[in-house]
């Protein structure tokens, strides 16, 4: 097992991870699932064993720290948020990592990075299209957030039958509360 100093510079994130450890080993005895609170995000995220277990794997294959694991049977997809800068762990030379998780888990693994900043995390779940800028809105108490994206780029945000900005909005809402995401084209 690694150092936790190592691993994490702030106390407040050691604090956090002897949370999640905890909330693991106590529900892996109940044979039930983990609530996580992260103090710093504000919100409440539920886990499943599965999810748990996933983000175990993905963190000791990898080296790369897990934020957040989604399972969408639906789709036969799992999405991981990874810290800040882990992405290129997770990806690993030439793809060789990812390919490795894609093979254990049998499904479709995406990767987005985590940002404690709204409108970079926003641009960072539409990933590989880059935005041109990204607007948060607040009206009667409701946020929303509005991406501009660049026409060429249009296609890769939306993505397959707009997977891809069906995922921002499931990422937005379940970090930061934000019910509404919206598009829009660069005149």
């Amino acid at each position: 097992m690694r150092e936790n100093s190592r691993l994490y510079s702030k106390d407040s994130i050691k604090k956090d991870v002897r949370y999640i450890l905890n909330s693991y080993l106590q529900a892996v005895n109940r044979d039930s699932e983990v609530f996580v609170e992260k103090k710093y995000i504000m919100t409440v995220i539920r886990l499943s064993q599965e999810e748990i277990r996933s983000i175990a794997i993905l963190e000791s294959l990898t080296g790369a720290l897990a934020v957040d694991c989604i399972w969408n049977e639906d789709e036969k997809k799992i999405i991981f948020i990874v810290r800040q800068n882990d992405k290129g762990k997770v990806i690993g030379r030439r793809g060789t990592t990812i390919r490795m998780l894609r093979e254990r888990f049998r499904k479709q693994v995406e990767i987005v990075e985590y940002s404690e900043k709204i409108d970079v995390f926003a641009s960072n779940t539409l990933a590989p299209a880059k935005p041109a800028s990204v607007e948060i809105l607040e009206e009667s108490g409701v946020k929303s957030v509005v991406i501009t994206i660049f026409p060429n780029e249009r296609g890769i945000a939306i993505g397959k039958n707009g997977s891809n900005i069906s995922r921002s909005r499931l990422l937005m809402k379940r970090h930061f509360g934000i019910k509404k995401v919206l598009l829009q084209t660069v005149n």
